[in-house]
């Protein structure tokens, strides 16, 4: 893993609640610490506008990917 130089990750957010995302980011970040301390990590969540909503996530936000917007428009 010392040649490893970018990590990209992509969760799926869907029916998930924004503490369980935040909780799955942090063990990735925890994780890849522990393997190298070297290594540029970027986490995407894709599809937050489908995450259950959920009185204690309240101000807890994911950023949205840009290229999703459009689809959450059409929808509504």
């Amino acid at each position: 893993m010392s040649s490893l130089k970018h990590l990209l990750v992509l969760i799926d957010c869907t029916d998930a609640m924004a503490h369980e995302v935040e909780a799955k980011e942090a063990a990735i970040r925890e994780a890849t610490n522990h393997l190298c301390k070297h290594i540029h990590i970027e986490i995407n969540t894709n599809w937050t506008w489908k995450m259950v909503k959920d009185d204690d996530d309240v101000g807890i936000k994911c950023k949205e990917e840009a290229s999703m917007k459009h689809l959450r428009q059409a929808e509504n």
